[in-house]
């Protein structure tokens, strides 16, 4: 995806994601008692709705969205997959009438609370489906770090 979207516009999105990440932080004393809170929180900050943008004479939209997946019941998608969630970027070249869409599972867990074994497990899970797209996203109080689910398998 990097390949087809101008340089700025990349740096754009990512300046996104920076940025919002560091105000997700902030939710850590309004959710801490709930991972799910938690995970909530920090993936609506970085949620967007369609930006548009023109770069090099063409004009580009893109969007981030989240899906939290159920972790409980029969057939629940955490227990499928692995993972907590998706972020997804979503790209249009409105020239070419080109949509992209690049997705990054992830599990989320609070600093302190590992089950290695189980996390190894669900990281092996997410990377059967979506080969280094997968990460951890551990949440702290003084800080939220994410972690490829790749490095964690290793």
């Amino acid at each position: 995806m990097i390949q087809t979207m101008p340089p700025k516009l990349f740096e754009e999105i990512q300046k996104r994601l920076r940025t919002r990440s560091l105000i997700g932080e902030e939710g850590w004393y309004s959710g801490s008692d709930e991972e799910d809170t938690l995970t909530g929180d920090y993936c609506s900050s970085l949620r967007s709705s369609w930006k548009k943008r023109k770069f090099e004479k063409e004009n580009w939209a893109w969007r981030i969205t989240y899906k939290k997946f159920r972790s409980k019941g029969r057939d629940a998608e955490e227990k499928i997959l692995g993972a907590d969630g998706i972020v997804q970027l979503e790209l249009i070249n409105e020239q070419s009438k080109t949509l992209e869409a690049k997705g990054l599972l992830f599990q989320a867990k609070k600093t302190g609370n590992r089950d290695w074994a189980k996390l190894k497990e669900q990281c092996e899970s997410m990377e059967k489906i979506a080969k280094n797209c997968s990460a951890v996203f551990e949440y702290g109080e003084e800080q939220y770090v994410s972690y490829s689910a790749r490095q964690l398998i290793l």
